[in-house]
């Protein structure tokens, strides 16, 4: 969708690890980048923006061609290739926690649904405007958090999308025609979820130990099986507080590594 085409086997291997390492990294696994991994996948999306393939996202766009090679390859990477994918496994994991208590609605009405969720558990922070000079910037996510205006904020109820009279939805941190990723995000998390609603045979289950949150920094525990569906599942996490210390040790060094704390 990105490049205009389907990634080969050997494309797909150069790109998803350093992906998942870019992944890792944000969600405080891990303290530093694998170098190997990373240089795959940069130097993969460089073979891929030489093609110059005509369905490439932005093969209209004169402003994308007047950037630096870094700053293209930076875009493609960083602004579609890791938001998509870590943004649409975060909402997938939302859709998919929701549906088990709200099948009905989720079969009434998707797209109500799949806007009612980005409502109540926005995605990752994303800059919707940088800052310059003296303007400052702001994070889509963080306005979307201030519910006023909406009647049972914390309620789902996706019946509210049948009004127009609502406030507007910022999910991908602009609308479709200013923002790739947010098109093409919505339509491959509708089409995932919408291969699991046609399945009648398929259950699905959060573990009864789960808490479900905006973000999953250890996971989205949730089972998707078919035949005869569990009472109950519980979530085990093998050495959860080693984790959860790395992820505070980690979280620590990236903010001094930014200057965050002073």
């Amino acid at each position: 969708m990105i490049f205009g085409r389907a990634a080969t086997s050997l494309e797909f291997d150069d790109m998803y690890l350093g992906i998942l390492d870019i992944n890792r990294l944000i969600k405080r696994h891990t303290g530093s980048p694998d170098i190997g991994v990373r240089w795959k996948l940069y130097h993969r999306v460089v073979i891929l923006l030489s093609e110059e393939n005509k369905k490439f996202i932005f093969s209209d766009s004169n402003e994308f061609k007047t950037l630096s090679k870094i700053d293209r390859v930076s875009i493609v990477v960083e602004d579609l290739l890791t938001s998509i994918c870590i943004q649409c496994s975060d909402l997938i994991c939302h859709l998919l926690l929701l549906y088990s208590s709200y099948p009905e609605a989720f079969k009434a009405n998707l797209d109500n649904c799949i806007h009612e969720t980005l409502r109540l558990y926005p995605l990752t922070d994303i800059w919707t405007r940088k800052p310059e000079e003296n303007e400052r910037g702001w994070i889509a996510s963080l306005i979307q958090l201030n519910r006023s205006g909406w009647s049972e904020p914390d309620h789902f109820k996706p019946e509210r999308w049948n009004l127009e009279d609502h406030p507007q939805l910022i999910s991908w941190g602009f609308d479709s025609r200013s923002c790739p990723a947010s098109r093409i995000g919505y339509n491959l998390s509708k089409k995932m979820i919408q291969k699991v609603l046609l399945n009648e045979n398929i259950w699905i289950l959060p573990a009864s130990n789960f808490k479900h949150n905006r973000t999953f920094l250890e996971g989205c525990q949730v089972w998707i099986g078919e035949g005869m569906k569990p009472p109950s599942l519980k979530w085990k996490f093998k050495g959860q507080w080693t984790n959860q210390f790395h992820q505070w040790i980690f979280s620590r060094l990236r903010m001094l590594d930014q200057g965050e704390l002073w």
